[in-house]
Protein backbone atom coordinates (compact mmCIF):
# COMPACT_ATOMS: atom_id res chain seq x y z
CA UNK A 1 0.00 0.00 0.00
CA UNK A 2 1.27 3.45 -0.84
CA UNK A 3 0.79 6.66 1.05
CA UNK A 4 -2.60 7.38 2.51
CA UNK A 5 -4.20 10.31 4.28
CA UNK A 6 -5.96 10.54 7.61
CA UNK A 7 -9.27 10.91 5.80
CA UNK A 8 -11.85 8.25 6.68
CA UNK A 9 -9.99 7.13 9.81
CA UNK A 10 -12.40 5.99 12.51
CA UNK A 11 -11.90 5.81 16.26
CA UNK A 12 -14.08 3.51 18.33
CA UNK A 13 -14.45 2.69 22.01
CA UNK A 14 -15.26 -0.79 23.27
CA UNK A 15 -15.89 -2.36 26.64
CA UNK A 16 -13.58 -3.33 29.48
CA UNK A 17 -13.46 -6.97 28.33
CA UNK A 18 -9.95 -8.38 28.61
CA UNK A 19 -8.24 -8.77 25.24
CA UNK A 20 -4.80 -10.31 24.78
CA UNK A 21 -4.69 -10.60 20.99
CA UNK A 22 -6.35 -9.41 17.78
CA UNK A 23 -8.98 -12.16 17.86
CA UNK A 24 -10.07 -11.21 21.39
CA UNK A 25 -10.15 -7.50 20.53
CA UNK A 26 -12.21 -8.22 17.40
CA UNK A 27 -14.94 -9.95 19.42
CA UNK A 28 -15.57 -6.87 21.57
CA UNK A 29 -18.46 -4.51 20.81
CA UNK A 30 -17.34 -1.07 19.62
CA UNK A 31 -19.11 2.24 19.14
CA UNK A 32 -17.80 4.79 16.63
CA UNK A 33 -16.77 8.06 18.25
CA UNK A 34 -18.70 10.53 16.12
CA UNK A 35 -17.34 13.83 14.89
CA UNK A 36 -13.71 12.70 15.10
CA UNK A 37 -11.50 15.39 13.61
CA UNK A 38 -8.08 13.98 14.43
CA UNK A 39 -6.24 11.23 16.26
CA UNK A 40 -2.79 12.09 17.61
CA UNK A 41 0.34 10.01 17.33
CA UNK A 42 0.72 6.97 19.56
CA UNK A 43 2.95 3.93 19.81
CA UNK A 44 5.74 2.34 21.77
CA UNK A 45 8.93 3.92 22.95
CA UNK A 46 11.41 2.42 25.37
CA UNK A 47 12.62 4.08 28.54
CA UNK A 48 16.32 4.80 28.50
CA UNK A 49 18.32 2.79 31.04
CA UNK A 50 21.93 3.85 31.49
CA UNK A 51 25.00 2.31 33.07
CA UNK A 52 28.39 3.92 33.39
CA UNK A 53 31.18 1.53 34.23
CA UNK A 54 34.15 3.11 35.93
CA UNK A 55 36.61 0.97 33.96
CA UNK A 56 35.13 1.86 30.55
CA UNK A 57 34.49 5.55 31.13
CA UNK A 58 31.56 5.40 28.75
CA UNK A 59 27.83 5.39 29.40
CA UNK A 60 25.99 2.40 27.97
CA UNK A 61 22.37 2.88 26.93
CA UNK A 62 19.84 0.08 27.09
CA UNK A 63 16.14 -0.27 26.37
CA UNK A 64 13.92 -0.34 29.42
CA UNK A 65 10.17 -0.66 29.85
CA UNK A 66 7.97 0.11 26.85
CA UNK A 67 5.31 2.82 26.96
CA UNK A 68 2.70 3.18 24.20
CA UNK A 69 2.04 6.74 25.32
CA UNK A 70 -1.20 8.65 25.28
CA UNK A 71 -3.49 9.29 22.33
CA UNK A 72 -5.61 12.40 21.96
CA UNK A 73 -8.85 12.29 20.00
CA UNK A 74 -10.25 15.64 18.91
CA UNK A 75 -13.90 15.77 17.86
CA UNK A 76 -16.73 18.13 17.13
CA UNK A 77 -19.38 17.92 19.85
CA UNK A 78 -22.42 15.91 18.72
CA UNK A 79 -25.23 15.89 21.28
CA UNK A 80 -26.55 12.36 21.69
CA UNK A 81 -23.62 10.64 19.95
CA UNK A 82 -23.22 7.16 21.43
CA UNK A 83 -19.43 7.11 21.05
CA UNK A 84 -18.97 10.47 22.74
CA UNK A 85 -21.34 9.34 25.53
CA UNK A 86 -19.26 6.15 25.96
CA UNK A 87 -16.09 8.28 26.23
CA UNK A 88 -17.79 10.43 28.89
CA UNK A 89 -18.83 7.34 30.86
CA UNK A 90 -15.30 5.90 30.62
CA UNK A 91 -13.81 9.20 31.80
CA UNK A 92 -16.19 9.23 34.79
CA UNK A 93 -15.21 5.64 35.68
CA UNK A 94 -12.88 5.94 38.68
CA UNK A 95 -11.99 2.24 38.67
CA UNK A 96 -8.73 0.97 37.24
CA UNK A 97 -10.57 -0.57 34.28
CA UNK A 98 -9.02 -0.36 30.83
CA UNK A 99 -11.32 0.24 27.86
CA UNK A 100 -10.65 -1.28 24.45
CA UNK A 101 -10.15 1.00 21.45
CA UNK A 102 -10.07 0.35 17.72
CA UNK A 103 -8.57 2.76 15.21
CA UNK A 104 -9.32 1.85 11.59
CA UNK A 105 -7.32 3.44 8.78
CA UNK A 106 -8.78 4.29 5.39
CA UNK A 107 -7.19 1.21 3.79
CA UNK A 108 -8.79 -1.10 6.37
CA UNK A 109 -5.76 -1.60 8.62
CA UNK A 110 -6.72 -1.74 12.29
CA UNK A 111 -4.95 -0.82 15.52
CA UNK A 112 -6.25 -2.16 18.84
CA UNK A 113 -5.20 -1.12 22.33
CA UNK A 114 -6.60 -0.75 25.84
CA UNK A 115 -6.32 2.20 28.16
CA UNK A 116 -8.01 4.59 30.52
CA UNK A 117 -9.88 7.70 29.43
CA UNK A 118 -8.05 10.39 31.39
CA UNK A 119 -9.97 13.43 30.19
CA UNK A 120 -12.84 14.69 28.09
CA UNK A 121 -12.63 18.45 27.76
CA UNK A 122 -14.93 20.90 26.02
CA UNK A 123 -13.67 23.84 23.97
CA UNK A 124 -16.42 26.27 22.91
CA UNK A 125 -13.97 28.39 20.92
CA UNK A 126 -15.33 31.57 19.38
CA UNK A 127 -18.22 32.69 17.23
CA UNK A 128 -16.78 31.11 14.08
CA UNK A 129 -15.65 27.86 15.69
CA UNK A 130 -17.24 24.46 16.15
CA UNK A 131 -17.77 23.37 19.75
CA UNK A 132 -15.01 20.79 20.22
CA UNK A 133 -14.25 17.94 22.60
CA UNK A 134 -10.78 16.58 23.27
CA UNK A 135 -10.18 13.26 24.99
CA UNK A 136 -6.89 11.82 26.20
CA UNK A 137 -6.54 8.05 26.48
CA UNK A 138 -3.61 6.65 28.45
CA UNK A 139 -2.61 3.46 26.67
CA UNK A 140 -1.75 0.57 29.00
CA UNK A 141 -1.16 -2.24 26.50
CA UNK A 142 0.86 -2.96 23.41
CA UNK A 143 -0.60 -1.76 20.12
CA UNK A 144 -2.03 -4.75 18.23
CA UNK A 145 -1.80 -4.25 14.47
CA UNK A 146 -4.03 -6.02 11.98
CA UNK A 147 -3.30 -5.74 8.26
CA UNK A 148 -5.95 -4.64 5.79
CA UNK A 149 -8.14 -7.47 4.52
Amino acid sequence: MGLQTGSNVTAEIGTTAAAADAAAYATDTYVIIGGTESVSEYGDSSAEVTFTGASEGRTQKLKGARDAGNVTISMGFLAGDAGQAALAAAEADDSSANYNFRITYSDGEVRYFSGQVASLRENPGGANNVLMLTSEIRINTAITKVAAP
